[in-house]
This record gives structure tokens, sequence and C-alpha cells, in this order.
């Protein structure tokens, strides 16, 4: 039998699904850690709180995710990877900077991004 850390067994403060098109499937924000599940072989990006560098609330438009990306706030990567997880960042969405792993921006649309962002800024502050 599997032995379950106490914090797997907590249930998630805010969770959402994702739009139909791309790859993500659900975002869940829990205590210690953000959850993006995938639709590609079931797979799950799991970003524990101690690695959340910035969380940011982008209101949409084209012009603003371009501006965002030239200026550096956001890098390209940032935005091919939020154009594969779903086709909802032209409109408002959330972009989350993780300082680990091979991707460390994430961009996507959770079904109400403020409440998503709020959730997350309450898990770094703990």
């Amino acid at each position: 039998m599997d032995k379950v850390k106490p914090n797997d067994a907590l249930p998630p403060l805010y969770t959402s699904t994702a739009p139909a098109k791309g790859i993500g499937r659900r975002y869940s924000v829990f205590p210690d850690r953000v959850e993006l599940k995938l639709r590609i072989l079931n797979e799950t990006i799991t970003i524990p709180a101690e690695q959340m560098r910035a969380i940011y609330l982008v209101p949409g438009g084209i012009t603003e995710v371009l501006t965002g990306t030239l200026k550096g706030r956001y890098p390209w990567m940032a935005l091919v990877w939020g154009l594969a997880m779903d086709a909802g960042v032209l409109g408002p969405h959330v972009l989350l900077k993780s300082a680990a792993g091979p991707v460390r921006y994430f961009r996507f649309t959770p079904e109400e991004p403020a409440r998503f962002v709020e959730a997350c800024r309450c898990i770094c502050r703990q």
C-alpha cells in the first residue's frame, strides 16, 4: 500500500477546466502546489508553491500579449507554450513563472483567471 503524504489529502483551493482546444485539461491550486493536468498521456505538471516566482493576470488582447512578450516581461516560450496549452491566451489569461524545470513560463486560461491568480497568491504568502 502506498503511503499518502498529508498534503496529498487536502482538497484544492481552486479548480478549473481548460478550454476545449489545446493540451490542457484541468488547472488546480492546492495549499502547497499548482497542478496543470494535460490531455497528452494524462500527464500532470506540478509546480510547488516555493518554486512559483510570479503570477500575473493578463487582461488579454493581441496588443497586450505581444507588447508584454516583446518587452521581455513574458518570454517567447511563454507565448508558444500558451498557444499549445489552450487557444485562449489572446483573451484574459494567467501567466505563471516557475523557478525550476525545463519550462518556466506557463500561459493558460482557467474559467475564472482572476480567482486562479488570487488562489495562487494566497499559497505563495504562506
